[in-house]
């Protein structure tokens, strides 16, 4: 049976790329590479490239529209399920690239249940996620010991001025 991999290529440079993520796509016949637009340049597809030989292997684009409109979102996402569940259902195992980790604002888990639901196999293959890569960059440990670590997601100024001062007393 056709199995899709979910794989996290790291946080923009080619030596983030894990042992897993490499043999998920030697394993793969079909690259499914998200982007904005059909025909837009991948910032995945360009870090993997300079790791893993692509010429080999099927590239299929996915687009996933950033519209404002969550009819035009779902239905983009709706159509890139499909466009994965057919190529298994012909037999292919596909892996579909995303930057940083699968689990972390990727656009894999728009379509992991589709592929879920319609009976395939599905693995997980974690990447480098941007965090980590920064704190890796600047040498810095993000947390030691007892300490804890809170990952927070771009916040408004305003957002900000309210919660910060709860956050620093914590």
């Amino acid at each position: 049976m056709a199995k899709f991999y979910s794989v996290g290529v790291g946080a923009g440079d080619g030596s983030y790329i894990t042992l897993g993520a490499l043999r998920a796509l030697e394993q793969a016949d079909i690259i499914a590479v998200p982007v904005k637009k059909y025909g837009e340049k991948s910032t995945a597809l360009e870090i993997i490239r300079k790791e893993f030989d692509t010429d080999k292997k099927e590239i299929s684009e996915l687009e996933f529209r950033m519209s404002g409109d969550t009819k035009i979102r779902e239905e983009s996402r709706r159509n890139s399920a499909e466009k994965i569940i057919s190529a298994l259902k012909d037999g292919k195992d596909v892996a579909m690239i995303t930057l940083g980790d699968v689990s972390v604002y990727s656009t894999c888990t728009y379509v992991h249940n589709a592929v879920k639901n319609a009976g395939f196999e599905l693995e997980i293959i974690p990447g480098i996620t941007s965090f980590c890569a920064a704190a890796d960059k600047a040498q810095i440990s993000l947390c030691e010991g007892n300490e804890s670590v809170a990952i927070i997601p771009r916040l408004n100024q305003i957002y900000l001025k309210n919660i910060l001062p709860i956050l620093i007393r914590l």
